[in-house]
C-alpha cells in the first residue's frame, strides 16, 4: 500500500539518523525529533519519516553495522499501543452477503455489509483489498511491520455479518486465505526482521466476531 511506501531517496540520510541516535546514551521521542531535524537541516532534504528511519536501521542491523537495540526502535516505532499486548490485532471483513437481522439501529451503505461503513479503516483496507481475505491479512501485516510492529502473534477478528449465515464454501475459502496469509507473513522487505523467528508466525487465533 502506498501509505507503507519508504522513500528510497531518503534512505542514506534516515541511515545517517539511525547512526547518530545509537550513540545516544538516553532515547525518547524529544531525542528522535532533535537529532533528525538537525541532520535533517544540516543536509537540506526532506524529512524522513518513522517508516524510513525503521526501514533504515533493519539494513543497518542486517548489515551488522549497528546491534539490536530495543529502545532506538521503540522511539520510532509509529502507534506502539497496537501491539503493546505483545499481540498484533488483524481485522479483516467479508463481503457483503446479506444479513437475516432486522436490526433498525444497523447503518446499510451499498457494497459494504451491513453495520459497517466505508470510511473505517479496517474497512477501506477490506474495499482496496476487494474483501479478499489473502489480501487484507497481508496487507494489515505490511502495515504493521512497516511501522516497527512485532507480528509473531496474531489475534485476527472476522467481521462482516452473521458467520452462521454466510455460506458455508465461503466461510472455508475465506479462513483459508487468512491461514495462507498468515503463515507466508508480510510482503515487505523486512518481513524477515529481527522479531520473527522463522518463516512461520509461531502462535496465532482467529476470533469469530459477528
Amino acid at each position: 500500500m502506498a501509505a507503507y511506501s519508504v522513500r528510497k531517496s531518503l534512505l542514506p540520510l534516515s541511515r545517517k539518523i539511525i547512526l547518530a541516535l545509537q550513540k545516544e546514551p538516553i532515547l525518547d521521542v524529544k531525542k528522535l525529533r532533535k537529532v533528525r531535524n538537525a541532520l535533517t537541516e544540516k543536509n537540506g532534504g526532506l524529512l524522513p519519516r518513522n517508516l524510513e528511519l525503521i526501514q533504515a536501521y533493519r539494513d543497518l542491523l542486517s548489515e551488522k553495522k549497528i546491534k539490536s537495540n530495543p529502545d532506538l526502535l521503540g522511539a520510532i516505532q509509529k502507534r506502539k499501543v497496537r501491539t503493546m499486548s505483545g499481540i498484533a490485532n488483524v481485522t479483516v471483513l467479508t463481503k457483503d452477503l446479506g444479513c437475516p437481522g432486522r436490526c433498525i439501529f444497523c447503518p446499510t451503505e451499498k457494497g459494504m455489509p451491513k453495520s459497517y461503513l466505508s470510511n473505517e479503516p479496517a474497512m477501506m483496507r477490506a474495499v482496496q483489498n476487494e474483501f479478499d481475505a489473502y489480501r487484507q491479512v497481508k496487507a494489515r501485516l505490511s502495515g504493521l511491520v512497516a511501522q516497527g510492529h512485532d507480528v509473531s502473534k496474531v489475534d485476527v477478528r472476522i467481521a462482516g455479518g452473521t458467520w452462521g449465515s454466510v455460506p458455508e464454501g465461503y466461510r472455508l475459502e475465506f479462513l483459508a486465505g487468512i491461514y495462507r496469509a498468515l503463515n507466508e507473513g508480510p510482503t515487505t522487505k523486512s518481513s524477515k526482521s529481527e522479531f520473527s523467528k522463522s518463516e512461520k508466525f509461531s502462535k496465532f487465533e482467529i476470533r469469530n466476531c459477528i
